[in-house]
């Protein structure tokens, strides 16, 4: 059995939604997963390419220099991210190969 439809996104359902984004990213532009959490790049990404999707260019760029200010000289991420620390130095070469995806999406 199929799901039932619920049809489409407001514009005002996208532009809320894109704002609770934007309420979760630091000053420095990373976004977090919810008020004081952690940050991964997989997820930091895809609300990075939300928030283009949903016109906010600003938001969106800013969460991708705080990507650049963040990786490693290998070209690779930590794991997972705190405010101010890293919560897990390891690395996953799967969220790190995402960041390339929201680049390509937003530029």
């Amino acid at each position: 059995m199929q799901p039932e439809s619920t049809g489409t996104l407001t514009a005002e359902q996208i532009k809320a939604t894109a704002s609770t984004i934007i309420d979760q990213q630091s000053r420095d532009g990373m976004i977090l997963w919810f008020p004081n959490g952690h940050s991964d790049t997989w997820n930091h990404t895809e609300a990075a390419m939300a928030l283009s999707a949903a016109g906010f260019i600003e938001p969106a760029e800013l969460a991708y220099k705080w990507l650049a200010k963040n990786q490693r000289p290998d070209g690779s991420w930590h794991h997972y991210y705190l405010a101010n620390a890293i919560e897990d130095a390891k690395v996953d070469t799967n969220c790190c190969a995402y960041v390339a995806t929201g680049v390509w999406h937003h530029y």
